[in-house]
């Protein structure tokens, strides 16, 4: 209990401090903002603009997504402890909501007092109430946190996975927590800058189709460059 008493206390000292960082720059973003601005060229000053509005429109993304993934986690175990009989269902299914903001690790801590609860009263509600919880957990992290990400971020699940366990890797804490937002700036920074900007590839990405033999085809937007003058390999073809 003491180990895990240490560890909370951690973690909550953790999230305090990314709260307090979030709240100085949601405070006064702007300064941040003419602070970028001030490194760039005065040519580039507008388009430099754009990609931050659009790294804020991801942040705001992620944001929806998360409290997508919250709200349904903890509605799922507040509902499951009222029908289960199990005391302070409603402040269970909040700890279980916030719990689940952290990514692996929260899913233990809502479990510690979710059981501590159930256990005060009959066997079978300990069991029931253990069940439930792990049933809205894996129902939270294997379809709608995915989905969820994947429709608001458009960030593949399996993408996902490999950058937390990087993030978890060489950022501790911090990079099992902010990983998805971190992937996502990452890949909307790609993609204005590298992507549309250097590649001068905007709208002209091709769709991947596999045929019925198995063979891979690019499928190019109408009106591109890659629709009107196709160029094919031995090993691929290109179609519009």
């Amino acid at each position: 209990m003491g180990g895990l008493g240490s560890l909370a206390g951690s973690i909550l000292s953790n999230l305090a401090l990314i709260l307090f960082i979030t709240l100085y720059m949601v405070l006064d973003p702007h300064a941040y903002y003419r602070g970028i601005i001030a490194l760039v060229p005065r040519s580039r000053e507008g388009r430099a603009l754009e990609i931050i509005n659009e790294v804020r429109r991801t942040v705001l993304a992620w944001m929806n997504a998360l409290l997508i993934s919250i709200s349904a986690m903890g509605s799922m175990v507040t509902v499951a402890m009222l029908v289960i009989g199990v005391p302070n269902a409603l402040a269970l299914g909040l700890i279980a909501g916030l719990s689940s903001f952290v990514p692996y690790i929260g899913y233990y801590i809502a479990l510690l007092p979710i059981a501590i609860f159930a256990a005060a009263g009959e066997p079978w509600q300990f069991v029931a109430a253990v069940v439930c919880y792990v049933l809205a957990g894996e129902i939270e992290s294997k379809i709608i946190t995915p989905n969820v990400v994947q429709n608001e971020l458009s960030l593949p699940a399996g993408l996902i996975m490999l950058f937390q366990l990087i993030a978890a890797t060489y950022l501790g804490f911090f990079g099992i927590v902010l990983a998805v937002p971190l992937l996502a700036i990452l890949v909307a920074l790609v993609r204005e800058v590298y992507v549309h900007d250097t590649l001068k590839k905007r709208d002209r990405v091709p769709h991947i189709r596999e045929d019925e033999q198995g063979t891979l085809h690019l499928v190019y937007p109408e009106g591109t460059e890659g629709a009107t003058s196709p160029t094919a390999t031995p090993n691929a073809c290109v179609t519009t």
